[in-house]
């Protein structure tokens, strides 16, 4: 049986993508064909039990709920020193450290940090262009959709556990606690803390502490490092009928009685085709960006929580009230 030996567990939207990708261009480290199984968030999970917008067929992906489909993505482990996997649910999921602990006690963990509305204001543009959220597009004004961002924000956290945590904006920047969480379990040594800027003004000495972190060739340099993975882009795209947007997008009595007719990968499969068949190019794409001030009113509500992560993590964070 083959499991990883460290994880990448978050957070989302902080540079886990393009982390992954520079680590499995290193030849003594093997990262999991697909990013973000969830298997240690979601271990057998109902995945239909999830209700936020598109939630079930997100899920239905990628995400592994069982030990022995996990293991499968290991089997092209050879000699690799360091075999890992990434999945940002990890960092957030309240009972993860335990599940870590009982399969992997000896796991290294990384994690990344952005500043918290930065971080949310990302989540928010990665639903706009993935689909969700299209009557907020209707007046074609950057001011007003970074207004609908602020209350979505502000009211994220009357969201229930059936909605899955990109969507709980607020939350997700509670770094803190969810960090505490780990060191609860593990041994400090086992997890390595990085900022997002850390990654954005000097990749090539984050990867050399990564490097040395997981015992493998901290010399190496990926032949790629100036590529940034799923990064911001302006929103283009728009769908061509509402109606069947709405449709595939949100919970529906009729996809409730086609649920036990079809498995569950085919379903969120023909969803996603189906969606990207319906959405059209717009000729004038819509760049959106968050205010100094709403940036700075909105992490207020962290500040408390900021303050804490800096004495627990020993860096310097005054730079997000900034």
């Amino acid at each position: 049986m083959t499991l990883p030996n460290f994880l990448i567990i978050g957070a989302a939207k902080c540079g886990t993508t393009s982390l992954y990708r520079y680590l499995e261009q290193h030849p003594e480290i093997y990262m999991s064909r697909n990013k973000e199984p969830k298997f240690f968030a979601l271990e057998g999970a109902d995945l239909d039990s999830f209700t936020g917008p598109g939630d079930a067929s997100w899920l239905k992906n990628q995400t592994i709920t069982d030990l022995g489909n996990y293991e499968t993505l290991f089997e092209g482990v050879k000699d690799e020193k360091a075999i890992g996997e990434a999945s940002t649910i990890y960092l957030y999921s309240p009972n993860c450290p335990q599940t870590i602990k009982h399969y992997i006690p000896d796991a290294k963990l990384i994690v990344l940090l952005r500043q918290p509305i930065q971080q949310a204001f990302s989540m928010f543009l990665h639903h706009l262009r993935s689909g969700f959220y299209q009557e907020y597009l209707a007046e074609n004004e950057p001011s007003y959709l970074e207004q609908h961002f602020a209350e979505d924000f502000l009211k994220s956290d009357e969201l229930d556990d059936t909605w899955l945590y990109h969507w709980h904006y607020k939350q997700m920047g509670a770094y803190y606690s969810q960090l505490k969480r780990y060191l609860d379990v593990f041994e400090r040594h086992q997890i390595k803390v990085f900022l997002f800027q850390d990654l954005k003004q000097n990749p090539t000495q984050l990867l050399r502490e990564t490097f040395e972190f997981l015992g493998v060739d901290s010399d190496f340099v990926p032949p790629n490092l100036t590529k940034k993975y799923n990064a911001h882009k302006d929103l283009n795209q728009k769908p061509k009928n509402k109606a069947v947007h709405q449709f595939l997008m949100r919970p529906n009595p009729v996809k409730s009685l086609l649920k036990p007719l079809f498995p569950q990968k085919l379903r969120g499969k023909v969803n996603f085709w189906l969606r990207q068949r319906n959405m059209e190019t717009t000729q004038q794409p819509l760049s959106v960006k968050l205010s100094p001030e709403t940036r700075q009113k909105l992490t207020e509500v962290h500040r408390e929580d900021i303050l804490k992560l800096q004495d627990l993590i020993q860096r310097d964070l005054s730079h997000w009230f900034n």
